[in-house]
């Protein structure tokens, strides 16, 4: 027998569901509560279902492999400059140095997504934009000069990609070095910059740059580590962003918490004296590529 306040309350409620659910819950009975407890149940087995299962040790070592990565791509600051974000406020928005007048850009897949091109050929600079995935530039403007060419190391070009050395050749840009580079290149960057010379990573004095396949888990992981230190030799990262789209493809890796997709802005070393930055990343001039999910916490180095 319920109580009286139970029954005034519940005559107060024409709602058969919603009477019941009151009183499962005043009762302490909350049939919902234990249907909602066994649908997380049966979200994590279908979770685990789709986790490719490792041993502990393989976690262990790939985490580690983690730690070495972040150990590569330390961020430091650059003493008496300031960085901003400039482009998109989700994906397609950097943290770079502003760049001053008489630049030149080099656009290695553009994107209408971001509208960081047509911000630096509005700042005067001489935009040069290569991408054989498009017909046509995504915005107009006087600045912007498209090539509707992909970018390619030297041992995988063909007649309608381009190398880094052709396009100099191309542009008369041998020795300038007032080259800044934007490349999102899905995943071909690393046999670029395997096969690029010092003489002409020297000439960009800052790169900015999404590195792909960044997983422990995958193919190849050992390599990229090894591309990455050679970068490291002649340019200094100053911001370091993940990329939260790759975050349910590592998850169902047994990564947690973690993308394969790293941004990355460079500066030439030679340009700048340096110290640690003290930051915890993502910063304020971060933002989540996609909106819809958190953006990834890599704290402190």
């Amino acid at each position: 027998m319920f109580p009286a306040y139970i029954r005034i309350i519940s005559a107060l409620i024409p709602d058969k569901t919603l009477r019941q659910q009151i009183r499962d819950i005043l009762f302490q009975r909350n049939d919902w509560e234990i249907r909602k407890k066994e649908s997380e149940e049966a979200q994590f087995a279908k979770l685990l279902e789709r986790v490719r299962q490792q041993d502990l040790h393989d976690y262990v070592r790939a985490y580690g492999k983690i730690g070495e990565l972040l150990d590569i791509l330390r961020p430091y600051r650059c003493i008496g400059a300031e960085k901003a974000r400039i482009g998109s406020g989700k994906d397609g928005g950097y943290a770079m140095l502003p760049p001053d007048s008489g630049n030149i850009a080099y656009s290695f897949a553009a994107s209408a997504d971001s509208p960081q091109d047509l911000v630096m050929a509005e700042k005067g600079h001489q935009v040069f934009q290569y991408d054989g995935t498009i017909e046509a530039a995504p915005d107009s403007h006087p600045n912007i000069h498209f090539h509707r060419n992909n970018i390619a190391a030297p041992s995988q070009n063909t007649p309608d990609t381009k190398t880094v050395g052709r396009i100099f050749d191309d542009l008369g840009h041998q020795g300038k070095d007032n080259i800044i580079l934007q490349i999102d290149i899905e995943g071909a960057e690393w046999a670029v910059f395997e096969e690029i010379s010092e003489e002409q990573i020297k000439q960009f004095k800052q790169i900015i740059i999404e590195w792909h396949g960044l997983s422990p888990f995958m193919e190849g992981f050992n390599r990229r580590l090894s591309i990455l230190r050679k970068v490291a030799q002649t340019n200094t990262p100053i911001h370091v962003h993940i990329n939260n789209y790759g975050y349910p493809r590592n998850a169902e890796q047994g990564l947690l918490f973690y993308g394969d997709a790293y941004e990355i802005s460079y500066v030439r070393s030679d340009d700048f004296v340096f110290e640690p930055d003290e930051a915890a990343y993502p910063t304020e001039l971060d933002a989540p590529c996609n909106p819809a999910r958190p953006d990834i916490a890599i704290g402190k180095w």
